[in-house]
């Protein structure tokens, strides 16, 4: 094949791919995945279940649940790419409840880290409670991923005051010698997009010679101009 007949065909099975990766082609993989999320919530349901099957459909479970967590960043990526605002589907927000399942989920996938929760900021906030229970286990697990010192990492939130509230991802360890500054990932990237959809602020900063530290902050209630979605059909 000679070079611009391979490169036409690269160029056409890009395009091709390009499509499918879109909003609208990637909602097509949503539904198949939704199904098959729903068929293993039933199995589960069943006291006919032996232990073997149960754990093997807990896991398919699983499977597909980071499946959807991939459609998702894809789909928003394709969002921020293209300069449109996320939406957010806002409704009361337990702020202890939230805080408490990102550290439990993060101790769950590194069971070997010391991972710290700090709640001085109670009450409710009118937030989209998937989204930022997703920015804040994505930096978390920046943090679990690239610190290699195996240092306690803090999660501690706070109201700065009656508006306002405050999440600090802290590592209490020095970043290693020659370290370099990372690129952001897709989902540090969405999760800027997140606070700032939120009218919030997100800072990243170095404490002293020792530890690194995420700081997100925000507003209780969103500014006015928040774009609002509906709620997507999930499987029960």
């Amino acid at each position: 094949m000679r070079t611009d007949q391979a490169d036409a065909v690269f160029r056409n099975e890009w395009t091709g791919l390009d499509r499918a990766l879109r909003p609208d082609g990637l909602e097509g993989l949503r539904r198949p995945l939704w199904t098959i999320m729903a068929s293993t919530h039933a199995l589960q349901r069943s006291r006919d279940l032996a232990a073997r099957d149960r754990r093997l459909v807990e896991r398919i479970d699983a499977s597909v649940e980071s499946l959807l967590t991939v459609v998702r960043d894809l789909v928003e990526g394709h969002a921020v790419k293209t300069g449109r605002p996320l939406p957010l589907l806002l409704r009361a927000t337990d702020v202890r409840a939230l805080a408490s399942r990102v550290a439990a989920a993060a101790r769950s996938d590194h069971p070997d880290r010391t991972i710290w929760c700090s709640v001085e900021a109670a009450g409710s906030a009118e937030w989209d409670t998937d989204r930022v229970e997703q920015l804040l286990s994505s930096l978390l697990e920046h943090v679990l991923v690239h610190d290699t010192s195996d240092a306690a990492v803090s999660l501690c939130v706070r109201a700065v005051d009656d508006d306002w509230v405050s999440f600090e991802i802290e590592v209490d360890a020095p970043p290693p010698e020659g370290a370099q500054s990372r690129p952001d990932t897709l989902q540090l990237v969405i999760a800027r997009h997140v606070v700032r959809a939120h009218g919030g602020r997100m800072v990243a900063r170095r404490v002293g010679a020792a530890g690194a530290r995420f700081v997100v902050r925000l507003p209780r209630i969103p500014r006015e101009s928040a774009h609002r979605r509906t709620a997507a059909p999930r499987p029960e």
